[in-house]
């Protein structure tokens, strides 16, 4: 299983708030090299993994992490999956609400980038122009992240790690999608 890990807030924001489309300022070869169209032809499930989480502070970790968390809160539009609420619900039981609540470290859900274009894709708020866009769907968050390191870019998962993952997932169905190279350097 490949994995791609991302910095806090966005393993939230696909886990728990239909963020659908993944941004990533790779060019063309960037892309090849990751293994992007691979990626797009085996239409195989890749992990969402949660970085490193930033340290609280006047750092400029947590900085960006305080402006992503804002981009999310904007780009969600107060909609929220029945998994969000849930989450939500259980973190305010557990006491008052902090932003630490939105970091996820280690693999959150598990995703099948279906396509990717460099065109913002209608009606889609979580989209940067410009970008490259890697369009996930479905999306299964896991019951309980599974904590593992991650590395930039795709990444393969080790045995035990995956194992834990699939433990948790009874089926994905995993649509083929035909890409080719062509399909996504336009």
């Amino acid at each position: 299983m490949k994995a791609l890990t991302l910095r806090a807030p966005w393993p939230f924001a696909i886990a728990y708030l239909n963020k659908r489309t993944e941004n990533r300022d790779w060019d063309p070869r960037t892309a090849e090299l990751m293994g992007l169209p691979w990626i797009l032809k085996a239409g195989e499930p890749i992990a969402i993994h949660g970085g490193t989480p930033p340290k609280r502070g006047k750092n400029k970790g947590w900085r960006e992490f305080e402006a992503g968390f804002e981009a999310m809160v904007e780009m969600a539009g107060g909609m929220l999956t029945p998994e969000a609420e849930a989450y939500l619900k259980g973190v305010m039981d557990s006491g008052p609400m902090q932003l630490e609540h939105f970091i996820l470290p280690g693999i959150v859900a598990v995703v099948t980038v279906t396509h990717a274009t460099r065109g913002t894709p209608l009606d889609d708020p979580w989209a940067i122009p410009g970008q490259l866009h890697l369009l996930l769907n479905p999306v299964f968050t896991l019951p309980t992240p599974v904590q593992c390191a991650g590395s930039q870019g795709f990444w393969t998962v080790d045995e035990e790690t995956e194992y834990q993952v699939e433990r948790q997932i009874a089926r994905i169905p995993v649509p083929k999608t035909g890409v080719t190279l062509q399909d996504w350097y336009a």
